[in-house]
């Protein structure tokens, strides 16, 4: 079962978001991806995460992501075979939930970010839940997003909230 949250946020507004989650539950976050090892490293605070706020590639499926657990739940990389190195996803950790934190890609651009699951597992259901509530006291909802205060601020202001930095301006959620 998927469960999706798409939203767009600043990096304060995305802090104050993940700070209430961990209220609710310590968490690790493990960045996507290749790794080093089996047992990847992750962050047990959401301050630690490198370049909150900034995106990382030009799109918002393409920026980078994090699996984010419970702080007791071991996340394990997969081998692949062909190349010999470790990738870290949801396949292999279904008791998480994929964070990708958007955030700007240039000064006038704020592309979005989504947390969500594709797993039946209840500890996933359990963050998402968590990440649904602090998101819906936080944030005020315009069409399917969740939008931040900053975030709509910037909008108000001029600035894109978009999905793609390509994505025609006609598009753009304005909040």
């Amino acid at each position: 079962m998927s469960k999706q949250l798409p939203f767009f946020t600043t990096r304060d507004d995305l802090l104050t978001i993940l700070t209430a989650v961990q209220g609710g539950m310590a968490l690790r976050f493990t960045p996507m991806g290749t790794a080093e090892r089996e047992s990847p490293d992750g962050f047990t605070s959401a301050e630690q995460l490198p370049q909150l706020g900034r995106a990382s590639a030009d799109t918002s499926a393409a920026g980078h992501a994090y699996l984010v657990a419970s702080a007791d739940f071991r996340i394990t990389a997969r081998l692949h075979p062909a190349s010999g190195k470790y990738f870290v996803d949801q396949s292999h950790n279904s008791a998480t939930v994929v964070l990708r934190p958007g955030g700007f890609w240039e000064e006038r651009i704020l592309l979005s970010g989504g947390v969500g699951t594709s797993t039946a597992d209840p500890r996933s259901h359990l963050l998402m839940k968590l990440f649904t509530e602090a998101f819906s006291a936080l944030t005020r909802k315009v069409k399917s997003y969740h939008v931040g205060p900053e975030a709509a601020a910037f909008s108000a202001q001029g600035g894109r909230l978009t999905f793609a930095v390509s994505a025609a301006p006609e598009y753009d959620l304005k909040a």
